[in-house]
């Protein structure tokens, strides 16, 4: 009988070792330790309440905590960043919305990542319309109001929006441009500094998302002007569209999306993208979406691949024309 030494029998066990975890997918363990999702905008906003929703339903379908953390800045292109250096595992990933994710490439000169090869793209979540708003002694009660004012005011008129290429900051350009107005853009770090000088009547108007205002329009803090989708607001069924109040066609929209550093597992990205859109489709997660004028998608990564280059091409041919300025 051959005798096989120590050192022998340690090497062939290693091997066999080393051939049994290439046969493990990194799926078959994730998640063994907390999941930390990254809102690249300070707690408060519409941003920050999809992602405590996503990561509520990460915990759920994974079975394991996920806790949030808010690195706002820049447009969500600091805690972006961070997310984009951080170790392609699975453990660091980020929900945000098109800015951090796309427009900021096209928009902020020198940002530290690319969101096409920096990121592991993992849901497509869902999409929102925004709303038009102003401070309640504004002197503009309708989206004409606001043309007619730019006009007899040209220079004067700024619009708020939750950071430099935020969809508002996108809305307002367009806006301007279908109006043949000249606007100023406010950009903030986030909805609730931008909430909280609204309601102060330090700004007069902004373009946002409309989870983080509803209620102050309702009581009568601020006035809704319109909406920039093709359809009102379940939310805020009297305030009609931008398109319904003369500039026909108007219409943007923005979407969230989760993503990881690049180099994550596939089959660890579809792991997390499956916990989300079980959650985005179900009844429940509809239902706590639809509250905030959010419509789910709960797309897949490939879905979220798609939508990034789009918003990237589409800005892009904003900066081009003109309409929106680099930084």
């Amino acid at each position: 009988m051959k005798t096989v030494s120590r050192r022998g029998f340690l090497a062939a066990t290693g091997a066999a070792g080393l051939a049994i975890t290439t046969n493990v997918s990194w799926s078959d363990t994730f998640p063994s330790k907390p999941i930390t999702l990254v809102v690249p905008y300070p707690a408060g906003g519409g941003s920050d309440a999809i992602g405590r929703l996503v990561a509520d339903a990460i915990s759920a379908g994974l079975s394991q905590t996920t806790v949030v953390e808010n690195r706002g800045g820049a447009a969500g292109s600091i805690g972006a960043g961070e997310v984009a250096r951080s170790a392609p595992d699975g453990y660091t990933i980020l929900v945000g919305g098109s800015a951090p994710l796309a427009a900021n490439k096209a928009i902020q000169a020198g940002l530290a990542y690319d969101p096409q090869t920096d990121f592991s793209p993992i849901s497509l979540i869902a999409e929102t319309p925004l709303v038009m708003l102003g401070g309640k002694d504004v002197p503009m009660n309708s989206v004409q109001d606001v043309i007619e004012y730019a006009k007899e005011n040209p220079g004067s008129l700024a619009i708020g929006n939750a950071g430099l290429g935020a969809k508002g900051h996108i809305a307002a350009a367009l806006f301007a441009q279908a109006a043949g107005i000249e606007v100023t853009y406010a950009p903030y770090r986030g909805s609730a500094p931008l909430l909280a000088d609204l309601l102060g009547g330090h700004i007069m108007l902004a373009i946002d998302t409309s989870g983080t205002y509803v209620p102050h329009v309702k009581e009568g803090s601020l006035k809704a002007l319109g909406i920039t989708a093709s359809q009102r607001l379940a939310s805020l069924p009297d305030v009609p569209t931008i398109a319904e109040q003369g500039l026909e066609g108007f219409q943007a929209t923005l979407w969230y999306g989760c993503v990881g550093p690049a180099g994550m597992p596939e089959d660890v990205a579809q792991k997390i993208s499956d916990a989300i859109a079980a959650w985005a489709t179900s009844p429940e997660g509809e239902e706590k979406l639809l509250q905030r004028d959010v419509n789910p998608i709960g797309g897949s990564p490939a879905d979220l691949a798609t939508a990034i280059d789009n918003e990237i091409e589409a800005i892009q041919s904003l900066v081009d024309a003109g309409v929106v300025a680099r930084q």
